[in-house]
């Protein structure tokens, strides 16, 4: 068997494990993995007091970021500071992404608020 037939049907293997789904992830209710979803057709309801959104873990920015550290959240400080915030207009949502450098797959014109 020739080197290069080798090495095409090792790439083959490996994509097809990489690509099964015992290889992704589960969800489950347990799960600690509290990251958003990066579907950019997600839709938000952006319309919540200072530390009551859901995605504020605890309602604490300090226990959020703490949680999103630890499960290696290179973004966990612009996430919970943003999730954190005061959000209900678009102008709300458009100034935190700006302040905080918070990049999330959505766009704040496309959500939905007070």
């Amino acid at each position: 068997m020739r080197l290069s037939t080798v090495i095409i049907v090792q790439g083959l293997l490996l994509s097809g494990i990489i690509a099964s789904p015992i290889a992704a992830p589960e969800f489950s209710e347990d799960s600690t993995d509290i990251s958003l979803a990066a579907d950019s057709k997600q839709q938000y309801n952006l319309c919540f007091e200072q530390t009551k959104s859901e995605n504020c873990y605890q309602h604490s920015v300090e226990a959020c970021v703490k949680k999103h550290k630890e499960n290696k959240d290179p973004d966990a400080d612009a996430f919970c500071s943003f999730w954190c915030s005061e959000i209900k207009t678009v102008d709300d949502c458009k100034s935190l992404k700006k302040s905080l450098n918070y990049n999330p797959s959505f766009a704040c014109d496309e959500q939905k608020y007070c």
